[in-house]
């Protein structure tokens, strides 16, 4: 009996190890994918939150969310700076879906993230 609690221990031992690995660390970056352009209403952002792609882009990797009716969207992603852009059939220049960049630049992901702005704006 005692010998099948100390395998069981080393199993649980070997599998807690295994999953703080440094190549399974990722941090969440969440934000809203919006456009601007009209008037501001009193107590609400200045754009306007629309449905649509974002794509983080930042040491070596790519990844593609998709932001919902709100605008909303939250991605896993290694630690690391990215480049935060997006898209949406919701905004178009000339009939092309624009390309829309998070607000500030590029954002730090080395931690948690939360509150990136990704807006589109005509010209």
């Amino acid at each position: 009996m005692r010998a099948a609690a100390v395998a069981v221990l080393m199993l649980l031992s070997g599998c807690a190890s295994s999953s703080s690995s440094p190549d399974t660390v990722t941090v969440t970056v969440t934000g809203t994918l919006g456009f601007t352009g009209g008037v501001a209403a009193p107590g609400r952002p200045p754009y306007i939150a629309m449905p649509g792609t974002v794509m983080l882009t930042g040491g070596g990797t790519t990844r593609s969310v998709t932001a919902d009716a709100n605008g909303h969207f939250s991605a896993r992603v290694p630690p690391g700076v990215y480049i935060v852009t997006g898209n949406s059939s919701h905004f178009t220049v000339n009939g092309v879906r624009g390309t829309c960049t998070a607000v500030g630049g590029a954002v730090d992901a080395s931690h948690d993230r939360s509150g990136v702005v990704v807006l589109c704006a005509g010209k």
